[in-house]
């Protein structure tokens, strides 16, 4: 019985000890293709915030102070290197409590070669300072072009706030199912298997690629959880949080809503000065611009 406690699950279990094969086709990434496209110079940061047990006890002031600081301090340099002339997509996966919230952007080049250039995960972080973190990542983006949400559940409430802001073409709200699974996890193991996709090297982001199963000839996401390396509280667990981040960055990047970018107005004093009442000559002036 303690055995069977112990199992991530009862088919696990069943399986280990009494020897019943499982109903499915097991792992569905191999440890040796996650690994290939795990950087081996750790150049892709896994940045993280726990929000401490008396979090929601702060005003709303000093709990968006908090989280601004930590955006301007840990994410602001990671975006101001993203190549401009690269497009960029965001993928999430929510939790409230108990598991995390993921967020993986990719970089996609010229060549079609995918990269997450940092990954940031949230623990016990209210709602709206997940959508404050969010807002600060995905307004910063690089000629942004498409987003997908884990809309399931509470996950509604961030996808349904980025969509106000990004429009319903740029974000895909996303209800977790087994079409959905069906669909896209085979072009998530098409891009590992062509040695197209590059994930930071850490023990975390394996234990949850190595989540991805297969269940009645279906790739989704393991029930069991496995240990959160690094987290504060030792009990904290995982649930292939990246594994779905991951997978709903790169089914973004197949979406063709449209590219948002951002280039600034010069004002009077700039060089551009005398062409601010000519918008055809002004434009006419900017090389490259999109």
């Amino acid at each position: 019985e303690n055995l069977y406690k112990n199992a991530p699950n009862k088919e696990s279990a069943d399986e280990e000890y009494g020897c019943v094969p499982k109903k499915s086709g097991g792992t569905y990434l191999g440890r040796v293709l996650i690994e290939q496209a795990m950087v081996a110079d750790h150049s892709i940061p896994i940045i993280r915030y726990e929000a401490p047990e008396d979090f929601m006890s702060w005003s709303v002031a000093v709990r968006e102070a908090e989280m601004q600081t930590f955006c301007d301090e840990n994410l602001s340099p990671l975006l101001e290197k993203l190549n401009p002339e690269e497009r960029h997509t965001f993928g999430e996966d929510f939790a409230r409590r108990g598991d995390l919230t993921v967020f993986t952007p990719l970089s996609i080049r010229s060549d079609l070669r995918k990269r997450a250039p940092f990954v940031v995960e949230l623990r016990s972080l209210t709602y709206e300072q997940q959508a404050q973190v969010m807002m600060f990542i995905m307004r910063k983006l690089p000629r942004l072009s498409g987003a997908a949400f884990d809309a399931t559940g509470n996950g509604g409430y961030l996808a349904e706030k980025a969509a106000l802001e990004f429009g319903t073409d740029m974000v895909d709200q996303v209800m977790l199912s087994a079409g959905w699974y069906q669909e896209w996890m085979p072009k998530l193991k098409a891009e590992f298997e062509s040695f197209n996709i590059e994930v930071p090297r850490h023990q975390n982001i394996l234990d949850d690629l190595l989540q991805i199963k297969v269940v009645n000839g279906i790739p989704c996401i393991d029930k069991g959880r496995t240990k959160d390396e690094g987290a504060s509280n030792a009990k904290s667990k995982r649930h292939g949080d990246f594994a779905v981040s991951l997978a709903m960055a790169n089914r973004a990047s197949y979406m063709d809503g449209g590219e948002i970018d951002f280039t600034p107005l010069p004002n009077r004093d700039s060089r551009w000065g005398e062409y601010s009442d000519d918008d055809d000559s002004y434009l006419d002036q900017i090389e490259g611009a999109y």
